[in-house]
């Protein structure tokens, strides 16, 4: 597992131009990656493509935090030069792809980016070489864009990956093709894949789900690559309830049960008035002008994120034990620790047995996401011959946590 997260200092038409504003106080950013918190664990920031490597406090403000969040961006086009067709600042808003012949210049302007902000102090985790890759509406009243193809992405790999590298930046995952569904993955990304010289600069098969299926894709596992879902939201009116925070943890566990390292929201809080809907996990002053409000899309985020992080692996578990119920579980080789989280659709409790197997534990707490609670630790039990029993609560998410022995 890489971790759950979350977009932020992203932007849009004028804003985008005018770098912000791009705001966090600290008691948002402590909600949302504190370990007091949701204590979300992977941050998607915005790779500008005008020229230019602002610097973004509200980033700092998140990894002020001390909770080893890790840190990737995302380009959503190419800077206007390296595109094909206009070249003025108005190009980014075009449909319009990379340039061939820029391929050594553009591959310069990441590097370049990502030196800027390891040297600022935000290590960078990785790049995504364009959000939405089969997507564009061509509205400058939106977002940048650029389409991609399969050969684009191979093409410009080979000339990434060695940049990269010989600048020191190695260890940077370069993350492919991020698209607006997963369907389309095999499309944009195989070409890379199937050619073992592109293939090694390659470590994450990016996705995001606005439509299509939620299968694994197979020819990247086998490949070694690690699964990422990277956005996902819904629009219209803000909607803080249970029933949105269990249709989104049934949509988390669906990805794990297709063989995901990480899942991310959308935007994590609003920082334009355009964003004052439901495409954020916690609505502020920004939109309301009153005190933070959270949405329990955060908090069953938090029934994995708190407990399963960076480095835990999957293990086998009884994905449907009874009518209702979604199960998934965790462990870390390292410590031992597990998580094992619990989704309830049941409207009224529902009692469920587990038994652990190849592992033992004397205690476990767990931690609730219901109506009226905001993933709040329970009272440990103790357990006996690696069985034990509990009443769910209806519509809830329980995360039951221990360390094996």
């Amino acid at each position: 597992m890489d971790g759950f997260g979350a977009s932020t200092g992203t932007g849009s038409g004028s804003n985008l131009l005018n770098h912000g504003p791009f705001q966090i106080t600290n008691s948002e950013a402590n909600i949302i990656w504190n370990s007091s918190g949701a204590s979300l664990s992977l941050l998607r920031i915005f790779i500008w493509p005008d020229g230019t490597y602002p610097d973004n406090p509200a980033i700092k403000t998140i990894l002020s935090q001390g909770t080893g969040v890790r840190v990737w961006g995302t380009l959503w086009s190419p800077p206007a030069q390296y595109k094909t067709g206009d070249h003025s600042p108005a190009g980014i808003f075009t449909c319009n792809g990379p340039d061939s012949t820029q391929y050594g210049n553009f591959a310069n302007y990441i590097v370049n980016w990502v030196q800027h902000q390891n040297n600022s102090g935000i290590p960078i985790y990785g790049v995504s070489l364009q959000n939405e890759p089969d997507y564009c509406t061509g509205s400058t009243a939106h977002q940048p864009f650029s389409l991609w193809s399969a050969q684009n992405f191979h093409d410009f790999i080979l000339v990434l990956g060695p940049a990269m590298a010989n600048a020191g930046l190695g260890s940077v995952k370069i993350i492919l093709p991020e698209t607006s569904d997963m369907d389309s993955m095999p499309k944009l990304a195989d070409t890379c894949l199937n050619d073992p010289n592109c293939a090694k600069y390659v470590s994450i098969a990016a996705t995001h789900i606005y439509s299509g299926t939620i299968t694994p894709y197979v020819n990247a596992q086998n490949k070694g690559l690690h699964l990422w879902e990277t956005e996902i939201a819904t629009f219209g009116n803000w909607d803080g309830s249970m029933n949105d925070g269990l249709n989104w943890a049934k949509n988390i566990h669906n990805f794990m049960m297709a063989n995901a390292s990480a899942w991310h929201w959308w935007q994590a809080e609003a920082t334009f008035v355009q964003w004052c809907d439901n495409e954020t996990l916690l609505s502020g002053p920004t939109c309301s002008g009153g005190p933070d409000q959270t949405a329990k899309r955060l908090w069953v985020m938090g029934n994995y994120s708190k407990f399963v992080r960076p480095g835990f692996v999957r293990i086998g578990a009884t994905a449907g034990p009874a009518n209702g119920v979604l199960v998934s579980a965790f462990k870390d080789p390292s410590s031992g620790k597990f998580a094992i989280v619990v989704i309830n659709t049941n409207g009224s409790n529902t009692n469920i047995n587990f038994s652990l197997s190849g592992f033992s534990s004397s205690s476990i707490s767990p931690w609730v996401t219901s109506s009226s609670l905001n993933l709040v630790q329970q009272p440990a039990f103790s357990v006996s011959g690696g069985k034990f029993g509990y009443s769910l609560s209806g519509n809830s998410v329980t995360t039951f946590v221990g360390t094996g022995q």
